[in-house]
Formats: structure tokens, C-alpha cells, sequence
């Protein structure tokens, strides 16, 4: 897939839309450093990832498991 950015392109396997918890965490399965075979992943937020996240409803539970990734 190739996916135009204004002037230039970026070729990318992966397109996920939303950088929450599932949306990151997908993005690390598919082509983190862990991976046998990586690809080549981007994730697209609405989001200004510079601004906090005050009033996110969202919880996250980590467990052992997720340190792996």
C-alpha cells in the first residue's frame, strides 16, 4: 500500500486507524523488533499526540504477558 502524505509517500503493509491501547498494541505484534517477520506498519490518530489526555475514559490493565511486546 502505498500512502501519500501531501508531497511525499511512504509504502506501508499496515494502516491502523487509532493509536488507543488495541491500535498500538497491534502495531507491536505485527511489526515490533520481536517480530519473526516485520512489516511495515503505520497508525493514524485524530489526535494531537503532543496534548495530554486529560478526561480519557479509557483504563488499561498491564500484565506479565505484556511485557513481552
Amino acid at each position: 500500500m502505498l500512502v501519500s502524505m501531501g508531497s511525499s509517500s511512504l509504502k506501508t503493509d499496515v494502516l491502523i486507524a487509532g493509536a488507543g491501547p488495541a491500535g498500538l498494541s497491534m502495531a507491536l505484534a505485527l511489526g515490533g523488533p520481536r517480530c519473526r517477520r516485520p512489516l511495515a506498519v503505520m497508525v493514524v490518530d485524530p489526535r494531537d499526540p503532543t496534548t495530554t489526555l486529560d478526561g480519557d475514559s479509557r483504563g488499561t490493565a498491564l500484565t506479565r504477558a505484556t511485557q513481552a511486546m
